[in-house]
């Protein structure tokens, strides 16, 4: 994260990756263990989830994550953790099994005042000044073809790949830096 915070996106999309390969071998493994206990499973895993023109799924991750209370919204649309920040990646496993969840996060925790992710943000996508709460249209705050589009021109210019990575946002938010412990 910090050397995409300073202008390196190299590693971040490596980890990114790795990521990306590694969260489905996981939700395969909860799943199984999951069903030999006799519990009923359903993984969202990145090849079932599909996305609308608006860029949007039925059941985000990120939603799934504020109702069990592990973050909020920030104002770039990601997840932010107290202890991460938005230095996460995410797979959901939903399940009839009798699990202890924390309380669900209704409204963002961000700062009003900061707006850090809306000034590094190469495609202007985000409004930096309203905060989330449960059922607000993501459209008030950010928008998702903006960031789309300047992920993809990042993508080109920083790693001269024909994908849709940046993290900028991320690597620079308050409490990703806090909880990863770089300034």
């Amino acid at each position: 994260m910090k050397e995409n915070k300073d202008g390196d996106p190299h590693r971040y999309y490596d980890e990114y990756l790795a990521m990306n390969e590694r969260l489905p071998m996981l939700a395969r493994k909860v799943e199984g263990l999951l069903i030999s206990n006799g519990y009923k499973v359903l993984s969202k895993l990145p090849t079932t989830i599909v996305q609308d023109k608006d860029r949007r799924t039925v059941l985000p991750h990120k939603t799934v994550a504020t109702m069990a209370g592990i973050g909020w919204i920030g104002k770039s649309a990601m997840l932010v953790t107290n202890e991460v920040g938005s230095a996460l990646r995410l797979i959901v496993v939903l399940t009839d099994a009798p699990l202890e969840c924390g309380t669900p996060i209704k409204k963002s925790q961000c700062s009003p005042e900061c707006a850090i992710c809306a000034y590094v943000c190469p495609g202007s996508a985000i409004q930096g000044t309203i905060l989330w709460k449960v059922g607000m249209d993501r459209e008030r705050f950010f928008h998702a073809e903006d960031c789309y589009a300047g992920a993809r021109a990042r993508a080109r210019t920083e790693l001269n790949i024909d994908a849709t990575i940046c993290g900028l946002c991320m690597s620079n938010c308050p409490f990703t830096k806090q909880g990863l412990g770089y300034e």
